[in-house]
């Protein structure tokens, strides 16, 4: 008897235990309902990417660089102007013309024009070393 008692005795906590919990179930379902959104997920990591094949661009003389038509990042093609240039005696006659006035500088600008230098592939510029009024050799890496 005391079995039977003790059986109805948990039973009957469990269905008081599930009446008085029954509405706060609802309630927290109706809060969590399922929505769908965008996921967006960002990785950030360090480390080297090298390209598969890379071509150093070096120009025909010694000179300076007067205007760089590209940046890093930027896509050329084959043929493309990326440098004007300026040979070692250009540069020198255009600076003595410069010091002159504005009107020679002007003169010898028309008569004695900078160098293009083309790309000899198309591909990416993935690194730019020089600037425009540095001075090169036909060794660096422009």
């Amino acid at each position: 008897m005391k079995r039977i008692f003790l059986i109805l005795g948990v039973l009957f906590v469990v269905i008081l235990v599930f009446i008085i919990l029954k509405p706060y179930s609802q309630k927290i379902d109706a809060q969590e309902k399922l929505q769908l959104r965008e996921l967006h997920v960002e990785f950030r990591e360090t480390g080297a990417v090298n390209p598969r094949n890379r071509l150093e661009i070096k120009p025909p003389f010694a000179g300076r660089i007067e205007q760089i038509l590209v940046n890093e990042g930027d896509t050329i093609k084959k043929g493309q102007i990326i440098i004007w240039m300026s040979s070692s005696e250009r540069a020198t006659m255009i600076d003595a013309a410069r010091a002159i006035g504005d009107e020679e500088y002007a003169r010898w600008q028309d008569i004695y024009k900078p160098t293009p230098i083309v790309a000899p592939m198309s591909g990416f510029i993935i690194y730019r070393q020089k600037e425009p009024g540095q001075t090169v050799t036909a060794a660096d890496a422009i």
